[in-house]
């Protein structure tokens, strides 16, 4: 602090420090002193403040960082929680996922063991009941009686296998009796969707002739599935299964489908290529019976001459060779019949008094005509004696359904004659027989 001395005109003694007069140098510099020690508390507060100040603010800034921190790794921890929880969820579907995928392979394994050993034990039973006896006609005939009480299936197959042993040894009064005793057995069929099916055997025939086997099969099986009743498309199954060289199976088709129409040639015919791998002499006994059901021996010696040169099987060549060495001993069937415009028609073979007249000329189907298809369909009715037609019904299909109706239109349109037993009308049952055959 500065201070001075007053001019000589004033009083010497005195002394001025910030406009201060003191009476000493003394005062003054005390004065000075004590001033600046205030001024250097002063500073020392000011400096104290600012330090404060900073501390705090310093203090509030670390509040705020330590704030947003915990909000971070409060929001972090939320997050990771939801992720968890999102990752356990997943754990649990995928673990629920695989066990219903765990349940279903088991179900499905079990499910076709049972399937496979049910078919095995199926296959069996109709093994044995296919078995046929290596003895005489007579064992065989006995053998037949033992499915007297068996399922309609199983006596259909022992009555054709037992048809097929007498073929082998040219019993054909036997073969015709076992055939015979057959159609007893045969129920009219319940048909399904008919349209429907022959839809996929066209398919399944277009596939054949482009020798898409597979494809063929796949198709006659879904006929199949639409109409079960439909032969056509059996035999066709079965043909398409015999060039995929699916033997066994077109051996099972062939056999049911012979157990619904026991005289239809060409399964006989498919039988016996089936078999040829086999079991020769079966398969020529099949075949033997094929010709003795075959409505034209011209066309029949035709097909086997082309087939016992053309076929890709040579063991069915060699059947086919055996079979033609003795066909001139196998008998054609006669039926009793009256040529009306194309068709054959037709013999009675109940109830001889009892008859039709006056049918008008049948026509034969034109679809079928186009298609070569040909069979007999025997219809079973009543006459009843106030000459009306009664419970008409297909009890041996000719394996077509046209000429199946054909037939049931043909009965339609005749004068039904009544039976006389005593001087007196009464109802009777009759079989009447239509062999269609194209000239």
């Amino acid at each position: 602090m500065d201070f001075y001395s007053i001019t000589k005109n004033d009083v010497l003694s005195k002394f001025i420090c910030d406009e201060k007069i003191f009476e000493s140098v003394d005062d003054a510099l005390e004065y000075a002193h004590e001033k600046d020690k205030r001024n250097d508390e002063e500073l020392n507060n000011l400096e104290i403040e600012r330090k404060e100040r900073a501390k705090a603010e310093a203090m509030v800034l670390f509040e705020r960082q330590t704030i947003t921190e915990e909000y971070r790794l409060a929001k972090a921890k939320e997050n990771e929680d939801v992720n968890n929880k999102k990752i356990n969820y997943n754990w649990r579907f995928i673990k629920v996922g695989a066990f219903l995928v765990f349940i279903i392979l088991i179900t499905y394994f079990f499910t076709s063991k049972w399937i496979e050993n049910n078919a095995k034990r199926e296959a069996l039973e109709v093994s044995d009941v296919l078995k046929i006896e290596n003895n005489s006609t007579n064992n065989l005939t006995s053998s037949t009686s033992n499915f007297a009480k068996s399922k309609p299936i199983e006596k259909s197959l022992a009555l054709i296998n037992s048809a097929i042993q007498s073929a082998y040894v040219s019993n054909w009064d036997q073969v015709d009796s076992h055939i015979s005793n057959l159609e007893l057995l045969i129920k009219a069929p319940i048909k399904g969707d008919r349209k429907s099916s022959r839809m996929a055997n066209a398919e399944g025939l277009a596939y054949l002739k482009s020798e898409n086997y597979s494809a063929a099969i796949q198709s006659f099986d879904r006929g199949l599935s639409l109409d079960d009743s439909d032969v056509e498309v059996k035999n066709n199954l079965a043909y398409a299964l015999i060039q995929a060289n699916q033997y066994d199976k077109a051996e099972s088709v062939l056999m049911n489908l012979l157990a619904e129409v026991p005289r239809r040639t060409s399964a006989w015919s498919n039988l016996s290529e089936t078999l040829a791998s086999s079991d020769i002499k079966r398969s020529i006994s099949v075949l033997k019976i094929g010709v003795h059901f075959s409505a034209s021996r011209e066309k029949t010696l035709a097909y086997l001459n082309g087939q016992s040169e053309s076929n890709s099987n040579e063991n069915f060549r060699k059947v086919i060779r055996a079979v033609l060495t003795e066909i001139s001993s196998i008998p054609m069937l006669s039926d009793t019949k009256s040529e009306v415009s194309n068709v054959k028609s037709t013999e009675i073979l109940r109830d001889r008094e009892a008859s039709t007249k006056n049918c008008q000329e049948l026509i034969y189907p034109s679809y079928s005509r186009a298609r070569g298809e040909e069979g007999r369909t025997t219809l079973n009715f009543v006459i009843t004696k106030e000459a009306t037609l009664k419970d008409l019904q297909v009890a041996s299909s000719s394996g077509f359904v046209n000429l199946d109706e054909a037939s049931k239109t043909a009965v339609r349109t005749c004068t039904l004659v009544p039976k006389v037993l005593n001087g007196k009308l009464v109802d009777s049952y009759v079989t009447l027989v239509f062999s269609w055959k194209l000239n």
